[in-house]
């Protein structure tokens, strides 16, 4: 099937709050790429001991945390990383979305790097 690079954006209102859920989605990001290390079925639950659990028969490739290009820019966390192509990422949006954010995600194979381009 392949690998694609997966862009993530989620915009908070301030930067408190930001800082705060960027550090509790690290953590979870490291649960999730130990629990994919243990199963290819993974995906997020609303337990609050983590977003993540393995379920069988749903699969959510998950990022290498040694690939994974996490950064906290001001009110906004920016997650960018290779993962399997056709990955759906709307659970993750969906629960940074519950913290309070305005969140959107694209692939590679949906974006045109040349849309990007300013021409001058």
């Amino acid at each position: 099937m392949g690998e694609a690079y997966y862009y993530l954006k989620a915009e908070f209102n301030d930067e408190k709050t930001a800082k705060k859920v960027f550090e509790d989605f690290e953590a979870r990001l490291k649960d999730l790429v130990v629990l994919h290390e243990e199963s290819p079925t993974i995906m997020p639950t609303d337990r609050p001991a983590g977003v993540f659990a393995t379920q069988e028969g749903t699969r959510i490739e998950t990022p290498d945390m040694a690939e994974m290009d996490l950064n906290l820019d001001g009110d906004t966390i920016l997650l960018c990383c290779e993962v399997w192509h056709m990955t759906d990422w709307e659970p993750i949006a969906k629960w940074l979305r519950t913290q309070g954010a305005k969140v959107g995600w694209t692939t590679e194979s949906e974006a045109c790097i040349f849309d990007c381009i300013t021409l001058s």
